[in-house]
């Protein structure tokens, strides 16, 4: 059986929560039970998302075409992103092969889509010395 629910804490008091934890837990049998808490992230920001396809890609082509690629369009470059610094794995539970696949990064956190815009970064100074924006620069 797996619970799960989520709960704000300020200065260290839980503020608000879905759910009763003290009604949950009476629903369980005895025995040891493991939990695990992790922080929670906002969904990717307006403002994220306005760096991203503003300035970010912008920048992107910019340093690609001086390296003698060209793309149609920022959609291209986004398409190009996701499968060079986003790709996720998956498994054939029959035959055990392992396959990736670019992800969307429409459903991420605040923090999984700044590691995604470190990837690129990080990629293009080694690759290209050159660097990326940050936002706020």
């Amino acid at each position: 059986m797996e619970l799960k629910g989520s709960f704000n804490v300020k200065d260290g008091v839980v503020e608000s929560g879905k759910g009763n934890l003290s009604q949950v837990v009476k629903q369980l049998k005895d025995g040891w039970y493991k939990w695990v808490i992790t922080k929670q992230y906002s969904d990717r920001s307006i403002n994220q998302n306005a760096f991203y396809w503003g300035v970010f890609i912008p920048a992107e082509i910019e340093i690609l075409k001086e390296e003698g690629y060209i793309f149609p369009n920022a959609e291209a470059v986004h398409e190009w992103n996701k499968d060079n610094f986003n790709r996720k794995c998956s498994v054939n539970i029959q035959t055990g092969e392992v396959y990736s696949y670019p992800a969307s990064t429409a459903k991420e956190n605040t923090v999984e889509f700044e590691e995604f815009l470190m990837r690129i970064r990080s990629t293009f100074l080694d690759n290209y010395n050159a660097a990326l924006p940050y936002p706020n620069e």
